[in-house]
Formats: structure tokens, C-alpha cells, sequence
């Protein structure tokens, strides 16, 4: 069960008698929990991966923000952070041909085509689930201007000492130009590219957060805007970071379920309880069952990279 935010408020595991092909169907009692606003059922099989995930939204989400429009001659770009349950969003927009909308994104962006040079439109964003719309977003206006839009930038992933950097491109590109900057720190760094969708930026310091931004050069020298800066830090071994989050659901007997969010470039894992390590296989999906925890033993999470180094640890919540 989630709350609002998105965040488990409570969990259970229910034993299934056998599933056969033809037999009659099996109906489960979810009970209800004050204050959740989506329930999450998983049938997850023996070994401990997930199979089937069945959602049900009680509760529309939240409304979305704008964060940020760039606009070039005939295109916009409206840039938004996502918001937990959504399953998609909408944006409408008004200007000089009056009120349109685009279509429905999973993205956290939205590129809207067929615009004016040297208009002004206003554009809000809502986003939805099963349960219906959130409430609009604040209305945001950008004027089209003659600069190009700058790259998506579609992942930023860690390396020793350094950074791949997935982009989109464009058939008039001539080169790529990147800046980093160390927060805090006078140090910017630029550098060129003729690579087209992904590059390797190398001698980076590892635990060191970058701050990453992006613009594409045409043929006959034109800047793009730049794109908004993404944080990046490069990981050597041992520095990977803890799981984002980590859940414990008891079951039967000895039995829990662990429930995580897996970790980018992690080789595999270890649970840490009492004086016990127990290994988690990479293949891991974000669910394992794990047996011989005590009820209230804390227990910790750590994804291992490929030396066979833990890194960060997560200490793990309970879900009762």
C-alpha cells in the first residue's frame, strides 16, 4: 500500500494454493489502510522475482510543476519533475491559434511542435492515473525565439574516474559541447565532441558531484541553448551508493521479503544481519526472499560492484 507521496505504509505476503491452467480463479481480500492512495499486488514466484504486478489507484496524484520551457523558432520543450503514481501526462497550451493540446507523455518532458516564431504561449501540465487528473499545474508562458533546443540528455551513468553520457542528436549537429562544474568551486571544464549519442567524459575525481550541462553546435556555427544541468558522480571501487530504498516485508514462519530499488551498475548485493552476510545474485529484480531474520534484527543493504566491493549502506525499514 502507498500513500500519496508514493511511499509503502504497509505490506503482507498471502500464500497462493497451486495456480493450474483452466482451474478456477483465485480471489484475494486486500484489506484497506487508512491514508493509502494506491494498492500494489506482485506475484512474485518461488525464487523470489516479481511476475505480475496489478496496480489499483485510489487517489489521483499530485499536480506536476514546471520546472522549465526552452523554445526555439517552432518547438518547445516544457521540462517538469515527475510525480509519484502518475501513470502519464498531459500539457495543454494556448497561444496565437488558440488552445491545443499535445500528446499524453510517460517522459518527464514534452516537446510541443508547430508553434509561431515570436509568439508567446502558455503551456500547463497535468498528470494522471486510473484513479483520474490532478489538479493543473501553475501556467508557465515562453516566448519562440530563433535558438535551437539543446539535447535531451536520456542518462548520465558513473565509471571509474569518469562518465557516459547518453544524448539525443540531430541531423544538422556539427559537435557537442559539455561543461562541468564542481559546485562550490570555481573549476568549470569544457569540452568538445563530435560523437553523436553518447560519449565518455574521463579524468573525473570519484566522489566528486558534478553538475553536467549540454549544447549542440550546427554546421554553420549556430549555439543551441543549453540544456539544464543533470548531478553526476563518478564511483571507483567501493563507492557505489546505497539503494535509493529498501523494504522488509514479514512473511510465514522465517520467511521476508525484501523489497528494493535496484542499483545502476551493481554486480550484486549483500544483506548484512547480526553477524551474518548473505550475497544477493545480480539477476536480483528488486525482490528476494531471505530467511533466518529476526523480527526485530536491523538489517542493512548494500549493492557490490564488480571487484566484489560493497558499497553505501541502506539500513532497511519494516513493513507490517
Amino acid at each position: 500500500m502507498l500513500d500519496a507521496a508514493g511511499d509503502p505504509i504497509d505490506a503482507g505476503l498471502i500464500d497462493l494454493p497451486p495456480l493450474d491452467p483452466g482451474a478456477a480463479p483465485v480471489t484475494l481480500k486486500v484489506p484497506a489502510k487508512r491514508g493509502g492512495a494506491t494498492v500494489l499486488a506482485d506475484l512474485i514466484d518461488p525464487l523470489g522475482y516479481s511476475v505480475l504486478t496489478v496496480k489499483n489507484d485510489l487517489a489521483p496524484p499530485a499536480a506536476p510543476v514546471i520546472r522549465h520551457v526552452h523554445a526555439s523558432s517552432k518547438t518547445a520543450r516544457v521540462l517538469f519533475d515527475p510525480v509519484a503514481r502518475a501513470d502519464g501526462y498531459r500539457l495543454a497550451y494556448d497561444g496565437p491559434g488558440g488552445p491545443k493540446q499535445a500528446a499524453p507523455t510517460i517522459n518527464d518532458f514534452v516537446d510541443v511542435a508547430g508553434l509561431e516564431l515570436d509568439q508567446r504561449y502558455a503551456f500547463r501540465l497535468v498528470a494522471f492515473n486510473e484513479a483520474g487528473e490532478s489538479a493543473p499545474s501553475a501556467a508557465v508562458s515562453a516566448m519562440t525565439t530563433r535558438d535551437d533546443l539543446p539535447p535531451i540528455l536520456w542518462s548520465i551513468q558513473s565509471a571509474d574516474r569518469a562518465l557516459f553520457v547518453n544524448y539525443s542528436t540531430e541531423a544538422t549537429d556539427y559537435l557537442y559541447e559539455i561543461e562541468l562544474t564542481l559546485p562550490g568551486t570555481e573549476r568549470v571544464r569544457r569540452i568538445s565532441v563530435t560523437t553523436r549519442g553518447a560519449t565518455r567524459i574521463p579524468g573525473l575525481e570519484n566522489g566528486k558531484t558534478y553538475q553536467l550541462r549540454m549544447r549542440r553546435r550546427n554546421g554553420i556555427g549556430f549555439d543551441s541553448a543549453w540544456s539544464e544541468p543533470h548531478a553526476a558522480t563518478p564511483h571507483g571501487p567501493g563507492d557505489l551508493p546505497a539503494p535509493a530504498s529498501g523494504y522488509l516485508v514479514p512473511g510465514p514462519g522465517d520467511l521476508t521479503l525484501l523489497v528494493f530499488d535496484p542499483v545502476p551498475d551493481a554486480a550484486g548485493y549483500e544483506a548484512r544481519f547480526g553477524t551474518r552476510t548473505l550475497p544477493i545474485g545480480s539477476a536480483a529484480s528488486g525482490t528476494v526472499f531471505l530467511r533466518g531474520i529476526g523480527r526485530a534484527q536491523a538489517v542493512s543493504l548494500r549493492a557490490v560492484d564488480d571487484s566484489g566491493q560493497p558499497g553505501q549502506a541502506l539500513e532497511l525499514r519494516r513493513l507490517h
